[in-house]
């Protein structure tokens, strides 16, 4: 079985929430009942969810101007006081998470399906992460590396930060 960039995406929440204490309970009944109400089989990919902690909630549109919360374990409708979305490093089109920023989007380090087959790549260049951390380990030269694979050093050293980060 393979997982695809949405199910990532899912994976992502699903991680953010249980960092956050909320329990695997909770987010399996989120999850069912958010795959019901959004009518889709990647919930978490498709609109803002946020959290304080204990439960999980869905932020929906209830008119033109006014945004609503529903707390997905109880049914709830809630206020949005307080809560942060989890999707500040994803780029959305249509509602779909279509690139993740795994070290922030100011950051040179994207995932997006639509490269590289969805490996970390350093954005601008286009290059493979594990790629460059590679010949960097070997080479042990930021500038080196960056003149054999044409790209800026500062692209080289956001990819050997990232691989480390993801190898800890």
């Amino acid at each position: 079985m393979t997982l695809g960039f949405l199910d990532l995406m899912e994976i992502r929440f699903v991680n953010a929430f249980r960092t956050r204490g909320v329990s695997w309970k909770t987010i399996r009944t989120a999850s069912l009942r958010a795959s019901e109400v959004l009518r889709t089989t990647h919930p978490f990919c498709t609109h803002e969810f946020l959290t304080n902690g204990r439960e999980i909630f869905l932020e929906l549109m209830l008119s033109d101007e006014e945004r609503g919360l529903l707390e997905l374990s109880k049914g709830q409708h809630v206020f949005r006081e307080f809560l942060l979305p989890y999707l500040h490093n994803v780029d959305i089109v249509d509602q779909v998470p279509r690139r993740w920023w795994p070290m922030g989007k100011d950051h040179r380090v994207v995932l997006d399906p639509a490269r590289r087959l969805g490996k970390p790549i350093v954005s601008k260049e286009g290059v493979r992460t594990l790629v460059l951390s590679e010949a960097f380990a070997v080479e042990k030269s930021f500038d080196t590396v960056a003149a054999w694979y044409e790209v800026e050093p500062a692209s080289v050293r956001e990819a050997v930060r990232y691989e480390e980060s993801i190898s800890a």
